[in-house]
């Protein structure tokens, strides 16, 4: 009965983990997809019925790259805790993720 606990509680963590990088991907994707507003090509802003195109402040730009770094270290971060509960399993394959693993 052991052995079975043990590995439903393995099979709840991993999907956590997946799910949790998952989630980290798609912000960093969206992110890192806006990026063109970080270099200073402006961002949009949803207004009532069109989009209003404006340059990100100093400020913003600042908060995004920021921001981008957490996600990196949040994503390499679950790409090792991934690796050592299951050194078999690739974690570049979950959440869409595209690039060299980490």
């Amino acid at each position: 009965m052991a052995l079975i606990r043990t590995r439903y509680r393995k099979q709840s963590t991993l999907t956590y983990l997946a799910t949790s990088l998952a989630t980290v991907n798609q912000e960093l994707g969206r992110l890192q997809s806006g990026s063109e507003a970080v270099s200073g090509s402006g961002s949009v802003v949803k207004g009532r019925r069109r989009r209003i195109r404006r340059e990100l402040t100093d400020a913003e730009k600042a908060q995004v790259v920021e921001r981008i770094r957490q996600l990196e270290a949040e994503r390499t971060a679950l790409f090792e805790t991934i690796r050592q509960f299951d050194p078999e399993l690739d974690p570049s394959g979950i959440g869409g993720f595209r690039g060299a693993s980490a």
